[in-house]
């Protein structure tokens, strides 16, 4: 949710806090009764204020300058899934084209129609 400017709640495990740096832009939760408490905590009196601890979390989170989903998209996933239709299309294109069936099996177009002719 970084990337839309939100703080998250995650579930606890041994390298999540690379990410979530509890307290300060998310909260860690290790059950369902602990997530529980952190969401009513966060939406207390929404919608018509803003928890304390919501605010601070959200700006936290806007502070740190991270890339939000369209960049990030821009500058990574674009890129990697652009290339690997590229190199795709490439071994395609390298890949001579066969006919399926017995008679043709292993035959590439051009050497059927040649024998077709004969």
């Amino acid at each position: 949710m970084y990337g839309c400017g939100l703080p998250v709640c995650a579930a606890k495990y041994a390298c999540i806090g690379e990410l979530v740096k509890d307290g300060r832009n998310g909260l860690l939760f290790s059950d369902a009764g602990e997530l529980a408490d952190q969401l009513l905590a966060l939406f207390d009196g929404f919608p018509a204020t803003v928890s304390r601890q919501l605010s601070s979390l959200t700006d936290a989170v806007e502070e740190s300058g991270g890339p939000r989903w369209e960049e990030a998209w821009a500058q990574t996933v674009q890129p990697l899934i652009s290339g690997l239709l590229s190199d795709q299309q490439q071994r395609q294109q390298q890949r001579p084209e066969t006919l399926p069936g017995k008679a043709s099996a292993g035959m590439t177009l051009r050497d059927r129609r040649k024998k077709l002719k004969h």
